[in-house]
């Protein structure tokens, strides 16, 4: 993103970017207009004022924090860490939505040499910067209907990875990464991924401390069509896995660790089972979202209009994930930047091309 959006714009006078330094509060005039931010550098204080607009984009997490900071949202979650309330909106850090995902682990018996350090794929790397080393090692995805959806509107994601790869105790090229078992097979994960969750959780203040993190209650797995959608993306996965070519070609087989009590009280790969594991090793991905969604006016737990702008306050927009409705059916980031170019578009259609109208 910066080389899209900040690199052609470095020598434009009227961008300044500011590193090392934290935003901990918008500051509000007594009709409810969004003047200056209060940021933090060197431990030290400044404010800076606006002429027109804030932009708030600190995201999910702390987009929510920093209203809070500011007086804006729930009357008793303010009075709580004693910060005065500026404006009552109810929906401030409520509503948080995000995908959750449960992994499984898988042995490849085949004799394929998979090993991905080498003296070959260092060189290509360092030299050329081509070959397994330069990519992340989630190069590859799908995104397939539960039976709880169709087949337009997939809700479960798989994602492949490389969960060990062959670096040695010692830093030695091509030295086994477990001397004790050198012919150790190559270990891959695949996670299921619900893309539709229905459960909701939060953001809060831990205090009036603008620095200190903000507080998150996920709430993953409180509905139970969650964990429905989760077993039927593990069944997706095993079916995969049983097909013939990583049946024959991959030889697959599934590294079944212990999971609590699950296999003492459940039939293995019973149901049951499944939903006792999905509550040892299930994880939230990096898509947090909502946490300021967009709604109409009317709505108590709306935050943001359609034109993202703040609601009940003056000259305040927001432009990240916070904004979302609800998580979006895919990977957060080309979202956000979609929801970055209608918040600029939207600045320039109230203050003219560029702001010079």
């Amino acid at each position: 993103m910066a080389k899209a959006y900040l690199r052609p714009q470095r020598n434009n006078p009227n961008l300044h970017v500011m590193l090392n330094s934290t935003a901990t509060r918008i500051l509000f005039n007594k009709n409810k207009k969004a003047y200056a931010v209060e940021f933090v550098y060197n431990n030290q204080t400044f404010t800076v004022k606006a002429k027109k607009e804030i932009i708030l984009a600190a995201g999910t997490m702390n987009s929510p924090k920093i209203l809070l900071q500011s007086g804006v949202g729930p009357k008793d979650a303010l009075d709580a860490v004693g910060i005065q309330q500026i404006h009552n909106l109810p929906g401030v850090g409520q509503n948080l939505s995000n995908h959750v995902a449960f992994s499984m682990n898988y042995w490849v018996n085949s004799t394929v040499d998979h090993r991905i350090i080498t003296w070959q794929t260092l060189q290509d790397y360092l030299n050329r910067r081509t070959g397994p080393l330069a990519s992340s090692g989630l190069a590859v995805t799908s995104r397939v209907p539960s039976k709880y959806t169709t087949a337009d509107d997939p809700d479960i994601q798989m994602f492949f990875s490389l969960s060990q790869t062959t670096c040695s105790p010692d830093g030695q090229v091509d030295e086994a990464a477990d001397p004790a078992d050198p012919q150790k097979p190559q270990h891959v994960s695949i996670s299921a991924v619900n893309l539709h969750t229905k459960s909701r959780g939060r953001i809060t203040l831990m205090s009036n401390d603008p620095l200190a993190p903000p507080h998150m209650v996920g709430n993953y797995l409180t509905v139970k069509e969650d964990e429905d959608r989760l077993i039927d993306g593990i069944r997706l996965v095993q079916k995969l896995v049983n097909s013939a070519t990583l049946r024959d070609t991959w030889q697959f087989v599934y590294d079944n660790v212990t999971q609590g009590s699950c296999a003492d009280n459940n039939t293995w790969d019973s149901d049951d089972y499944w939903r006792c594991a999905i509550r040892y090793n299930t994880g939230g991905e990096n898509h947090q979202a909502s946490t300021l969604r967009m709604g109409s006016t009317d709505d108590e737990w709306s935050v943001v209009d359609e034109e993202l702008r703040v609601i009940g306050v003056h000259n305040l927009r927001v432009a990240d994930a916070s904004a979302m409705p609800v998580v979006t059916s895919s990977n957060t980031n080309a979202p956000i930047v979609m929801i970055a170019e209608r918040c600029a578009d939207f600045i320039n259609q109230r203050w003219g091309h560029y702001g010079k109208n």
